[in-house]
């Protein structure tokens, strides 16, 4: 939810900006942003994970059609 609020400056000069009740602190934002290339990061680890295993299992059954149609040569 955003809300107007008026901030008074010594100079007497009010200036309006937008607040967000959820963020209340000037580093939520950034903690927020860390969190989630954290989550980012976790998550793009798992999916080069993922890949590493299925060139794992291509590169076997490569082997084991080389084999298989080597001795279907013989």
């Amino acid at each position: 939810m955003n809300l107007t609020k008026r901030l008074l400056i010594p100079s007497k000069l009010i200036i309006y900006y937008e607040a967000d009740l959820s963020f209340t602190t000037s580093h939520d934002f950034k903690v927020a942003k860390i969190l989630a290339n954290d989550l980012l990061q976790l998550y793009l680890e798992d999916q080069l994970k993922l890949l590493d295993v299925k060139i794992q299992k291509l590169q076997l059954r490569k082997f084991q059609l080389q084999n298989y149609l080597g001795q279907a040569l013989k």
